[in-house]
């Protein structure tokens, strides 16, 4: 085995499927953890169940009252819609916090009905098509990412909204656990720190998207996947069975230095990794032996909690697994593989469970894994630990429905133009 793999198989996670308790349900207290694989012990955040504290007044995960209802504000200003309209009821406005309904001051989106229909006053996609003005694009502009964005299928401004929409609880209402919701409210709660989220789902879909499965889709699973990992805690850090105590694993979506990092330094491109929002060290090793990448150190900590970061490396390391890993079983398709033109059609499936066993634990995928069954179905998780019926939550909420072919299923040809220089 080349070293290149080793480090590379360094990627691989383990899951921590633990059970719930009824309190950390109703409560969102936070200690226990389901379908995700980066979560911590007890109180620190947690992946799939790592509500803050709250009451059953919540959604399932506590927090302040259900994030929809609540009375409009008085007449907004509805910044970048158009002048303020009446005064009313916002559509998809909270008791508390971004959905509050209100002025929409700021970059927001629409200036719905009393111009209340923003995002925190940042991405946009708020209100409906309001009687005080046109319904605004949102937010700040998505910068080119990549290939994808350029075609003239890409609405950047479009995208932003409906990402917000979701975070927010306005679109696809209840897709996520009540405590995601909460989580997002408390550790995105300006609106520069909210709309670097959305950007950086985005932009790293309108960069690593595999073509057949597209933009939205690839939203969707991003967004899924991030209750899945750190219950939306960015600063989520675990030393599980494969970090030796010195190399976690980190952020939204749980990358590690050794594996993620490590393969993107030396095979992705730096300019779209820009693009996406994130900022590359210039203080990594310039040695790809895996002995050099086993302590990121607290500058690697802090660049791995960076959400554009972690999002982009983790979405551009789901998208080339999905789309090269497609070998048979003991026959792992590398990154330095993929970039050479070996790689091996796969799907969705193959490319979540790479980034959580490692690309050698994912082929063939078997039976229904619980953790993509979650990201997919089931908006409480882990579905062998809570109440899951059919497939109607998280992914498939988000999309209007799961449709026919299951787009984690469906042939993901390889694309090594778009994930390697």
């Amino acid at each position: 085995m080349s070293r290149l793999e080793r480090a590379s198989r360094f990627g691989r996670r383990t899951p921590l499927h633990l059970a719930w308790t009824l309190a950390a349900i109703v409560g969102g207290c936070g200690s226990t953890i389901s379908d995700g694989t980066g979560g911590p012990p007890a109180g620190t955040g947690g992946s799939e169940m790592g509500g803050g504290a709250g009451s059953a007044a919540g959604t399932s995960g506590g927090g302040s009252a259900v994030d929809r209802g609540g009375a409009g504000g008085a007449a907004g200003t509805g910044a970048s819609g158009g002048s303020a309209g009446s005064a009313g009821s916002v559509a998809g406005g909270g008791a508390a916090g971004r959905d509050a309904g209100g002025t929409s001051a700021g970059g927001a989106g629409g200036a719905g009905r009393g111009g209340s229909g923003g995002v925190d006053a940042a991405a946009g996609g708020g209100g409906a098509a309001g009687t005080g003005g046109a319904t605004g694009r949102g937010g700040a502009p998505v910068a080119d990412a990549g290939r994808e964005s350029g075609s003239a299928a890409f609405d950047g401004g479009s995208e932003m909204q409906r990402v917000s929409g979701w975070l927010n609880n306005t679109l696809a209402m209840g897709a996520l656990p009540g405590y995601a919701y909460t989580n997002i409210r408390n550790n995105f709660n300006t609106p520069a720190l909210f709309n670097k989220l959305v950007t950086a789902i985005v932009n790293s879909c309108a960069a690593f998207a595999p073509t057949p499965l597209g933009i939205v889709d690839c939203e969707a699973i991003l967004v899924s996947a991030i209750v899945a990992e750190s219950s939306y805690n960015p600063n989520t850090v675990v030393y599980d069975t494969y970090s030796n105590n010195t190399d976690p694993t980190v952020g939204l979506l749980q990358i590690r230095f050794s594996s993620t990092v490590h393969d993107y330094n030396f095979y992705g491109r730096l300019d779209v990794m820009a693009n996406i929002g994130c900022t590359w060290p210039t203080n990594l090793p310039t040695s790809m032996a895996a002995s050099a990448w086993t302590t990121p150190g607290t500058s690697g900590i802090t660049f791995m909690e960076d959400p554009a970061c972690s999002v982009g490396l983790a979405a551009w390391y789901y998208f080339y697994n999905a789309t090269c890993n497609g070998g048979a079983s003991g026959n792992p398709v590398y990154i330095a593989q993929c970039c050479s033109g070996s790689g091996m059609a796969g799907n969705m499936i193959i490319g979540l469970l790479s980034h959580l066993r490692g690309p050698d634990g994912a082929n063939p995928p078997g039976a229904p894994d619980p953790y993509v069954v979650g990201i997919e179905c089931c908006a409480g998780g882990n579905p062998t630990i809570t109440t899951c019926t059919g497939c109607t939550g998280r992914f498939a909420a988000m999309i209007g429905g799961l449709p026919d072919p299951d787009p984690f299923t469906i042939s993901l040809s390889p694309e090594p133009a778009k994930y390697c220089r």
